[in-house]
């Protein structure tokens, strides 16, 4: 006979009502949160119960059935590979889409394309009306006014030069300041996930297995994978007295190429501890020159709202030239430090880990490249951390370029137009005393053909003056940029002039003494009117269209542009320079440069948001809830909420006639 009494089977029902309200519970719960962000299908875990154990002597006949349904929990419907996979893709997402962000805000400065007239570029309709003027001081040789037109274009010029590089260092401090947004936003979310580790891990211990909290820290983990490449590891961590708890890790997805490196996993959550991204330098007070120390010689900082404080935590985070990232040692909510045992059962506490260049892939890692990155104009020390230096080009490749075009402007010019300079009197003046120089007690003049003796006098003591300079109040001539480049002061005064013919020019004056003329060293174009317009002028129109070669080197002598990746691990030099070609063509290859990162980048992006999609569609399918299978989930569990009820009815039937009616048909 069965081990089950007579009164089992209502036990047998109970339990199945139970179980099928259960169902319906959680079908409901399921159903009302399909829209809920992040959140994943509830199952309900439901096993067949059966008491007692094997009996030895039992019958044969002694058929054992089992006790009912049980319900041990709830589960939720996860598939962790595409976890992984949608959370790697996330972060070609999260890189390629700041990359694209970035360039196209490049793109919006630097767009010459039919914003000047007659469909030329801004630079070029510039240059176009620099030309003219100078054609009409040519044709009228000594009118201060046509010089003042030419002056006045050439300003305008460079108040343009000065716009773009104003608006690119506006651009790279917005996005210094998305980069240390970005980096806050990751702090938050490592602290919110070690905050559920730590409410889950307690729930666990009272026998919750915290469904909804699973839900947002599996949210928040997908949005930390936009920012880098990380990987998630699930493990059991022994508390004692038998029972195991759930522990979850996060380190970073080794995402440097160097097999060598291992900073590229560095652990960024450990159960209830994390760590924290910090730049490695703080915001100190200075007075100009050194930091500010305190009354005990403590370094005084400064905080995100410009407040002193002492303690280096609670200092603004500020950025090295490299934008360097730093994972700081790994603590628990109260500050405490993990300590991990090593292999000789020594205790050691965790510590801050400086990152690699190449550690991080993600949207953190795009803006820092964006940030860094000079192409070309990458220096050694530069390619010795990243051997596709040359080959990244971020907001400083093309502040460099535009550097490299302004001072070229400014070379080509100014050495057309090298002279002394003169006092409103005509005199030569003393670099060292501003007095006029004199040769044997008489005052040199700017109106005559110089003697050997007064070029050499000149040569010793003159001040040598051109048409830009580095600032709009100095006549210095070197560092000349585009955030700086400027009509020199003494042009701006009548110090100086626009040098119409070669021999009024320094090396003129020189070979003229020598007893030669200057000969151009750069044939004549055939559109300029050689019969009418004065030599120097001619060389200074042509310079419009002139092909000129644009070196890195020019711009940073520790610049190994030259420098390209070659196969394998080696580099291999090849003699190169940037560009060749006239001021409107350099610029233009600018633009064309940053117009094919934007397509690149841009059909990247699109190839891993649709990865990406596809993955989230599959996570969904698992993971999501559907109405339609709810529904029938309801149909079920409904049915049998019914069936078991009406199982108890019928056993309180069976039992009333055995109980009542059994043993009186004689009566």
């Amino acid at each position: 006979m069965s081990n089950m009494g007579t009164f089992g089977a209502f036990t047998q029902s109970r339990l199945g009502i139970y179980a099928a309200m259960k169902g319906l519970t959680v079908t409901g719960n399921n159903i009302s949160n399909i829209n809920t962000p992040g959140y994943t299908r509830q199952v309900v875990d439901q096993v067949s119960l059966r008491t007692g154990g094997a009996d030895r002597y039992q019958s044969k006949y002694g058929v054992k059935v089992g006790n009912g349904a049980l319900v041990t929990g709830l589960s939720q419907i996860r598939d962790p590979y595409l976890d992984i996979r949608y959370r790697t893709e996330m972060a070609d997402v999260g890189y390629q889409d700041s990359t694209l962000g970035v360039l196209d805000s490049l793109a919006h400065i630097l767009d010459e394309v039919g914003d000047g007239e007659k469909d030329n570029g801004i630079i070029q309709n510039q240059l176009n009306d620099l030309s003219d003027a100078l054609r009409d001081l040519g044709l009228h040789a000594g009118e201060e006014e046509y010089e003042r037109l030419v002056r006045v274009s050439a300003n305008n010029l460079c108040t343009l030069l000065n716009g773009y590089a104003d608006k690119l260092e506006t651009l790279k401090t917005n996005t210094e300041n998305a980069l240390r947004q970005d980096i806050n936003d990751i702090n938050n979310k490592l602290t919110s996930i070690r905050d559920l580790n730590a409410a889950i891990r307690k729930s666990e211990i009272h026998g919750d297995d915290a469904l909804e909290m699973r839900d947002e820290r599996n949210r928040l983990i997908d949005e930390l994978s936009q920012y880098m490449k990380i990987d998630v590891i699930y493990s059991y961590e022994d508390i004692g007295a038998g029972q195991k708890v759930e522990k979850l890790t996060i380190k970073l997805g080794d995402a440097n190429p160097d097999p060598k490196s291992d900073t590229d996993q560095t652990v960024l959550v450990d159960g209830v501890y994390c760590a924290q991204i910090t730049t490695p330098k703080q915001a100190m007070e200075d007075d100009g020159v050194t930091p500010k120390t305190d009354a005990n010689g403590n370094p005084i900082y400064l905080d995100k709202n410009g407040n002193e404080v002492t303690d280096p935590k609670d200092a603004l985070q500020e950025f090295n030239e490299n934008y360097d990232i730093t994972v700081s040692r790994l603590e628990d909510s109260k500050g405490r430090v993990l300590y991990n045992t090593d292999d000789n059962g020594k205790k050691i506490p965790s510590k801050a880990v400086k990152l690699d260049d190449n550690d991080l892939h993600g949207s953190i890692q795009a803006v820092r490249e964006m940030l860094t990155e000079k192409g070309e104009f990458a220096s050694e020390n530069d390619l010795k951390t990243d051997k596709k230096a040359t080959i990244k080009r971020g907001i400083p490749f093309y502040q460099n370029s535009l550097d490299l075009l302004a001072r070229q402007i400014a070379k080509q010019f100014n050495d057309l137009n090298e002279q002394y300079k003169v006092n409103e009197d005509g005199f030569y003046i003393d670099k060292d005393t501003n007095a006029p120089i004199e040769l044997n007690g008489n005052p040199i003049k700017a109106d005559h053909t110089l003697t050997k003796d007064e070029l050499a006098l000149l040569k010793q003591k003159g001040v040598i003056v051109s048409l830009f300079s580095n600032r709009g109040d100095s006549d210095d001539m070197s560092g000349i940029t585009a955030g700086n480049i400027s009509v020199s002061q003494s042009w701006s005064n009548g110090s100086a002039h626009v040098l119409l013919r070669e021999e009024q020019t320094i090396a003129g004056m020189e070979a003229i003494a020598d007893g030669k003329f200057p000969k151009p060293d750069d044939p004549k174009p055939d559109d300029i009117e050689q019969s009418t317009l004065p030599d120097n002028v001619n060389h200074m129109i042509s310079l419009v269209d002139k092909e000129l070669k644009y070196d890195p080197q020019d711009l940073y002598k520790d610049a190994d542009g030259n420098l390209l990746p070659g196969l394998g691990t080696d580099d291999i030099p090849i003699s190169t320079h940037l560009f060749s070609g006239s001021f409107q063509e350099m610029l233009n290859d600018m633009c064309t440069t940053l117009g094919d990162a934007q397509r690149a980048t841009g059909t990247l992006l699109t190839t891993s948001y649709n990865a990406s999609v596809e993955l989230n569609t599959s996570r969904d399918s698992v993971s999501g809830v559907d109405l339609n299978d709810e529904a029938m989930n309801m149909m079920q569990y409904q049915k049998a909420y019914t069936a078991a009820c009406r199982m108890m009815t019928a056993i309180d039937e069976a039992i009333e006639r055995l109980i009542s009616n059994t043993g009186i048909a004689g009566r």
